[in-house]
């Protein structure tokens, strides 16, 4: 999955979940899965160029602290929509535990990207 825009601001949010998260198939153009293993004693945090953002800090902590194996789902839309100033790209990031190793899979793909 690539992102729309080379640089700029994008809308991200993250929604992690105890159990596989329910997959809504209208509110996004593009779908992908795939597992994220942390191995570190940190978690896994979104990173932002522009951490003066008020909500750049509330979009931290995809996963806990230490050793964790998760599937990520990743949700996008608008990525094929030209930037004018405000943010036009939207992500959703849902995390869940597993013990499963899985295969990365395309669930929808409909922006042309």
């Amino acid at each position: 999955m690539k992102v729309g825009i080379k640089a700029g601001p994008v809308n991200v949010a993250v929604e992690p979940h105890d159990t596989p998260a329910v997959f809504d198939d209208t509110e996004w153009e593009d779908v992908a899965e795939g597992d994220l293993l942390a191995t570190a004693d940190h978690a896994v945090n979104v990173l932002t160029f522009w951490d003066d953002e008020p909500e750049a800090p509330s979009i931290r902590g995809i996963t806990q602290t230490g050793n964790h194996r998760y599937r990520v789902r990743i949700c996008a839309r608008g990525s094929d929509t030209r930037l004018d100033g405000d943010p036009v790209e939207d992500y959703l990031i849902q995390p869940w535990p597993t013990t499963n190793v899985a295969t990365p899979r395309q669930i929808k793909h409909t922006s042309g990207r």
